[in-house]
């Protein structure tokens, strides 16, 4: 994502520029998540000040929902990992799912 906002002022869903990966198998989308941040590291580190400065923006035919600095927009991706992965923790909860550990033991690790 880091990459696509770098290079872009907006994504405007109305007009179609989004379009994901269709994605079939374990391999695919491990290859895919690697392919991403890959991608977005060398972005980020090839990044100027001056390139994280301009706005960028989502919008819906042309109407802004969001916008922020490309920076703010970068964090703001980023955050939205964490949130779904809250998400996804709140699910795995109700249906009795033990939560794996993603950032070091969680409250269901047995060691």
């Amino acid at each position: 994502m880091a990459k696509f906002i770098l290079n872009t002022s907006e994504l405007d869903f109305g007009k179609g520029d989004y379009q994901p990966v269709k994605i079939s198998t374990k391999a695919e989308l491990q290859q895919k998540l690697e392919d991403d941040y890959n991608a977005g590291i060398a972005s980020l580190e090839a990044a100027t000040e001056d390139q994280l400065e301009p706005n960028w923006a989502i919008k819906n035919n042309g109407e802004t929902m969001m916008e922020w600095t490309k920076y703010c927009a970068i964090r703001h991706a980023l955050n939205q990992a964490t949130h779904h992965r809250a998400q996804l923790g709140v699910y795995y909860r109700l249906n009795d799912i033990p939560l794996p550990p993603s950032y070091g033991p969680s409250a269901d690790t047995k060691y």
